[in-house]
């Protein structure tokens, strides 16, 4: 698409951003999005003035009333049965010239109304924007401060320098000046990869190794789901489970998204709630060696239970150091031992749950892979967790771009019961500049000096 002819023109740091994604953006009609940058909403407004005017309302008029003729001879060409065959009678060559004719006239009207409105607002329409899975939309946050004048006083960080996608913020805004209570939503994940090796011991000696981030075999991160596959083909010959944690700090990366939730609700006045989805890992961990000998099974889930819960406790430490900076006026953060805060999760989605799985799609509607059913629905859910908590039904959810699914699906899950707003961006890079920091390998990874 053309820079010139969009929202994103002058702006050369953003375009130039640099990360990883899945093939999923789209160009386009930036005329949907009028309200979400600054520019195209102050011509908007502008344009409302200049549509009111004499000469404006004279021409919509005649634009008006060509519309209605073009639909008329549809309609009257439909009930009269006409332009069925190949060769055409003189009334039906008559309306096809005439209706030719209207749609040349209406071409040029709107051209006229167009220039008319861009020689009284000193603008052109930006004409093409960027999407996101049909989601989100592609933004800046200098963009977003001129819709919430509070993000000025935000320590952005590596957001004011590349693209954030958002979703919903002209609403946010109007919601926001009415004095509605929002809250805010997001968190990082706990482990990458590398961060957490599973090995497995078989009986005859031979042992197999699986990185927990991407369910593959060592060094062979696309095989998906290759260890579920394998302890579903070996479940009677797996002698024993052991893990390898390597996850003793924190990343730049995990403090940005720990940060990043606490800053947006500390400028806003909002209560914030950070998901650590240790519960989540545990149920996918549960999935997958279901098909294994009890004894190893329940000893697997102790041992990996553990070693979770450490992990943990390096990212609730941070956390309540940081609030404890930012004075939020409420903070929860949900793990598998606020047992109070996930009771709350549970039972509250319970209802949003059952309409979201009793489509067609049955639990494919959360994913299709049995494994990760119900670890993925919390992710799907956890967006709401302000709702479950508080009664807090306007959320901004600011989270990473890969969070995208679990963000539409939620709205889609929560329907008029509650309203989403989105803050995503892009994940760093590692230090080599190859993939997202979440993929890279440890020795690619940029780890804090202290563990807290």
């Amino acid at each position: 698409m053309e820079v010139g002819g969009s929202p994103y023109s002058g702006q050369e740091e953003i375009l130039s951003s640099v990360f990883e994604a899945g093939n999923y953006f789209k160009a386009v009609d930036a005329e949907k999005y009028n309200m979400d940058f600054a520019e195209s909403r102050d011509r908007e407004r502008l344009a409302q003035g200049v549509r009111s005017s004499d000469d404006c309302r004279a021409l919509s008029s005649e634009l008006d009333a060509i519309t209605r003729r073009i639909r008329e001879i549809s309609e009257y060409g439909k009930n009269n049965a006409m332009f069925q065959s190949g060769e055409f009678t003189e009334e039906e060559s008559f309306l096809m010239a005439e209706a030719r004719r209207l749609r040349s006239e209406k071409r040029e009207l709107q051209d006229e109304i167009e220039r008319l409105l861009v020689m009284r607002t000193g603008e052109r329409r930006g004409k093409r924007a960027i999407t996101y899975k049909n989601t989100v939309l592609c933004n800046t946050f200098k963009n977003m401060e001129s819709l919430l004048p509070e993000l000025a006083e935000m320590d952005a960080g590596r957001l004011g320098r590349i693209p954030v996608f958002t979703s919903g913020f002209p609403r946010l805004a109007e919601r926001l000046d009415a004095g509605a209570r929002i809250a805010v939503v997001g968190g990082p994940c706990l482990l990458g990869t590398g961060e957490m090796i599973i090995h497995a011991k078989r009986r005859d000696g031979m042992s197999f190794s699986f990185d927990f981030n991407t369910r593959g075999a060592v060094g062979r991160p696309d095989e998906t789901d290759a260890m579920g596959k394998f302890f579903r083909e070996n479940a009677e010959t797996v002698a024993e489970i052991s893990f390898e944690n390597m996850k003793e700090r924190l990343t730049l990366q995990d403090y940005e998204f720990l940060r990043m939730p606490l800053e947006f609700g500390r400028v806003l006045d909002a209560p914030v709630v950070i998901p650590l989805p240790d519960m989540s890992y545990m149920k996918y961990i549960g999935a997958a060696t279901a098909p294994l000998e009890r004894s190893i099974r329940e000893r697997a889930m102790g041992d990996f239970a553990s070693e979770m819960h450490r992990v943990s406790d390096i990212f609730i430490g941070v956390i309540e150091d940081l609030a404890r900076a930012f004075r939020l006026p409420k903070l929860e953060i949900v793990h598998d031992r606020n047992k109070k805060a996930l009771g709350a999760f549970y039972s509250g989605r319970a209802p949003f749950y059952e309409r979201f799985v009793s489509s067609s799609r049955g639990l494919k509607a959360v994913t299709g892979q049995p494994d990760m059913v119900e670890s993925i629905a919390d992710y799907i859910f956890s967006p709401a967790l302000p709702k479950y908590l508080w009664g807090v039904g306007d959320i901004l959810q600011v989270d990473s771009l890969s969070e995208t699914d679990s963000h539409n699906k939620c709205i889609y899950a929560h329907g008029a019961a509650a309203s989403f707003y989105g803050a995503l961006y892009p994940e760093s890079l590692g230090k080599s500049g190859v993939c997202a920091v979440s993929r890279a390998d440890v020795r690619d990874k940029e780890y804090m000096t202290c563990r807290r």
